[in-house]
């Protein structure tokens, strides 16, 4: 007497495989991340122009806009307490 092989089979049908592992994203050297940026024709062509004209990119544009944002901290280390801004530091 041999085995059914086809009751085996259907018995593998209801069970879903596992899926493969997924290896970790790799983190792009330069830590940067992509920034989806919607604004309205005129801005756009301000922004343009004034990267050709500084020899920048619009990129290199809003990093350094980023720079300048102040107001708010973000403590990477847990640190206690709120934010304070610049004003409350000059007083």
């Amino acid at each position: 007497m041999g085995t059914d092989q086809r009751g085996d089979e259907d018995a593998d049908k209801g069970r879903r495989k596992a899926a493969p592992a997924r290896a970790p994203k790799a983190r792009k050297e330069d830590g940067k991340k992509s920034l989806n940026l919607r604004i309205d024709e005129d801005s756009y062509q301000r922004l343009n122009v004034h990267a050709l004209y500084t020899g920048k990119t619009v990129s290199q544009l809003v990093m350094e806009y980023a720079q300048t944002l102040r107001d708010f901290v973000v403590h990477r280390r847990g640190g206690a307490g709120p934010a304070r801004s610049p004003a409350e530091d000059a007083a």
